[in-house]
């Protein structure tokens, strides 16, 4: 018998998403530093149902999901101004209070 835990989404192709590599900010990111410190990551392969992995830009750990809505703004951003050197900085309005 083994223990190891069934794949239930079978392999991700590998992606071909601009998005890959690409460094960004989460605010709930910032607000939650990275055991190593860091409050950048950047985006990975997705995986099952998700569409990208987040990890520490500084000790690769893995920090998360990237939300669909925020690949989507991405994507757009991406196709419109073209990838960004530095760190796009993205808000979840959800955790936003008045202003």
């Amino acid at each position: 018998m083994s223990d190891a835990q069934p794949d239930m989404f079978g392999a991700t192709p590998h992606s071909t998403s601009p998005l890959i590599g690409l460094t960004v900010r989460l605010q709930r990111t910032v607000d939650r530093p990275c055991e190593c410190g860091d409050t950048s990551v950047f985006i990975g392969e997705p995986a099952g149902p998700h569409v990208a992995a987040l990890f520490c830009k500084n000790c690769r750990k893995h920090r998360g999901w990237l939300p669909k809505q925020a690949a989507s703004f991405l994507r757009q951003t991406a196709s419109a101004f073209g990838t960004s050197s530095s760190p796009i900085i993205v808000r979840d309005s959800r955790n936003s209070g008045p202003q």
